[in-house]
Formats: C-alpha cells, structure tokens, sequence
C-alpha cells in the first residue's frame, strides 16, 4: 500500500515506500530550556531530495566548523 505524503519544503509529492525504502524522513524543530528540557516547535515532513539538501548543508556547516 502506497503512503503519500507532501514535503513541508518544496511542496512536491513523494510515495515513502517507493522512494527511501519505508522511512519516514522528517526534521524536527527544537526549542530548549534550562539544558534540560525541550518542546518540538514543529515537525517537518521531506521528500528524499530535501533531506539530501538538507543533510548536506548541515554537513558544510559542522566541516565549516572544524
């Protein structure tokens, strides 16, 4: 059975079985308090493209930082 889904960045539509192999690709948004505890903000579905993109701009950054 095919699960659709819309990525929150780019607006396309993606099948998750057809394309990442059944994982559900997703990024979440933090807000800490006190070191200790958070809330999640907002949870951002991604269409593999985008979390490509997205995983290697993270990637330039921590490399930016060495």
């Amino acid at each position: 059975m095919a699960d659709a889904l819309k990525c929150d960045i780019c607006g396309s539509y993606y099948d998750r079985n057809d394309e990442n192999c059944g994982e559900r690709l997703s990024l979440y948004e933090y807000n800490y308090y006190n070191c200790r505890t958070y809330n999640t903000l907002k949870l951002y579905d991604l269409c593999p493209q985008c979390y490509k993109d997205i995983s290697n701009f993270i990637q330039v950054l921590k490399d930016r930082g060495n």
